[in-house]
């Protein structure tokens, strides 16, 4: 007789992939504070301090700004993710403080994503790049709009929604990190890179839930799987509003920090990390869906060709979150600035 999910997901060696995660996690007093990467007001260089952040920041352009404001308010959707994360069948955490290791995992997740709304949040405000007003009327219209994955509380859809999305959020925080501190601006780079190492380990703890369900109940997952992607991976921004999540996907695609190539890389990799091709005792019908999904990257890279890429040049809309008026405008001059001293250079 076939393993129902709850039979499944509190198995003996799932629940043991699950406690082992949990205690890998890292107390609070244990691993990193954002405080560690920012001014310190307690100090009697505070000043010194914020001045420094505040003058490297003047080196990154407005769109980067935006695009990491982005990312931040994502960040702080945080109590509408674990809203969502409790909602699942059978692994929820029913009283906020039940003791079954699936229960324990989400919120020692929780615990480590709050510091990423946190650092990102206190980092901007000090900048002065943005109109924190505006970012946190977003914050507040995204938590108050909710969010739904279409997972449909089914928890295998919902381990295989945090396998990719932790990966895309990865992407995107390491690519601003490094723009960061090409542009100099050591700090932020380091605070980027410290949110995306939290993400990839994220990332490869649901990747190794979704793999040992893949052991277990092969052809049910393969349907979830499938499923998943058929509904779309919907980014969590897309909360705030239809209009600020299709200009903020623009930014960051013409600026390379999340792109279509992107989602269909992610696609790639979460196929071969959990061996589509080659699993085993699949029923026909799964066999079909694993057929579908192998063959959809070539598909969606011939959709991706026939698209014309997002540039800045062809965004004509003032810039969300950020102070400046006209600021892609001048953005724009800056790059064909340096354009112009590059081929000056050459000759």
């Amino acid at each position: 007789m076939k393993a129902t999910q709850k039979e499944v997901l509190f198995s003996e060696k799932m629940l043991a992939v699950v406690s082992q995660k949990y205690e890998a996690a890292k107390e609070p007093k244990e691993t990193w504070a954002p405080t560690d990467f920012l001014p310190n007001f307690a100090s009697s260089t505070w000043q010194e301090e914020v001045k420094e952040l505040q003058d490297n920041s003047r080196n990154l352009s407005d769109p980067f700004f935006m695009a990491l404001a982005g990312n931040m308010i994502t960040e702080e959707g945080l109590p509408t993710f674990l809203t969502w994360i409790n909602q699942n069948d059978h692994i929820a955490d029913r009283s906020g403080v039940d003791d079954h290791a699936w229960a324990k995992w989400a919120r020692a997740w929780t615990a480590e994503e709050n510091k990423h709304g946190d650092i990102l949040h206190k980092y901007l405000y000090l900048s002065g790049r943005v109109d924190m007003r505006t970012i946190e009327i977003t914050i507040g219209e995204f938590i108050r709009n909710g969010f739904t994955t279409k997972s449909l509380n089914d928890p295998y859809r919902g381990i295989i929604f945090t396998s990719f999305q932790e990966r895309g959020t990865r992407i995107s925080h390491s690519r601003l990190g490094f723009e960061a501190k090409k542009a100099g601006d050591e700090s932020l780079g380091k605070i980027c890179q410290v949110v995306a190492a939290d993400e990839g380990r994220h990332e490869a703890v649901y990747q190794s839930f979704v793999q040992e369900v893949f052991n277990q109940d092969p052809s049910q997952m393969m349907l979830a799987f499938t499923e998943t992607i058929k509904t779309g991976i919907t980014m969590p921004l897309s909360a705030a509003g239809k209009d600020t999540f299709e200009f903020f996907s623009k930014v960051t695609e013409a600026l390379g920090m999340y792109t279509y190539g992107d989602y269909i890389e992610i696609l790639e990799f979460l196929l071969k990390r959990w061996n589509i091709d080659k699993l085993e005792g699949l029923d026909d019908t799964a066999e079909k869906a694993r057929d579908y999904m192998c063959l959809l990257p070539e598909r969606l890279k011939k959709i991706a060709s026939r698209k014309k890429p997002w540039l800045l040049e062809n965004i004509k809309e003032p810039l969300l979150w950020v102070n400046q008026e006209d600021s892609l405008v001048s953005h724009l001059q800056t790059k064909r600035g340096q354009l112009e001293s590059l081929q000056l250079d050459q000759v």
